[in-house]
């Protein structure tokens, strides 16, 4: 049987990453959230126990260990930057701060 030492904990809810690590049920060994999409940014699946759900592994990270997505946090996922001139923007859902660069038609 397992003990509540035996749990892990994850973060459970939301796609963000900023809500605390709750003790998962029985039996889970794995925790998963939205993974850093390169040109799209961060991913809509959501911080969860257990593994990805098969098909959005694309979109989707998995890890083992207790609070493992925890650290996985949006900000902590990406650092984007761009020589040149432009203007900088953030990405209103991952905070990430991304360079809009202008180029003149060929």
């Amino acid at each position: 049987y397992t003990t509540l030492a035996d749990k892990i904990n994850c973060i459970a809810q939301g796609t963000d990453g900023t809500a605390d690590a709750t003790a998962c049920s029985d039996g889970v060994t794995q925790c998963s959230g939205p993974k850093f999409v390169e040109y799209t940014g961060l991913s809509d699946i959501e911080y969860k126990c257990n593994a990805c759900v098969k098909g959005t592994e694309d979109r989707c990270f998995t890890c083992t260990g207790d609070s493992c997505n925890k650290d996985r946090e949006p900000k902590k996922l990406a650092r984007t930057s761009c020589a040149g001139t432009g203007s900088s923007r953030r990405t209103r859902r991952s905070g990430i701060s991304l360079k809009v660069i202008q180029t003149a038609p060929a």
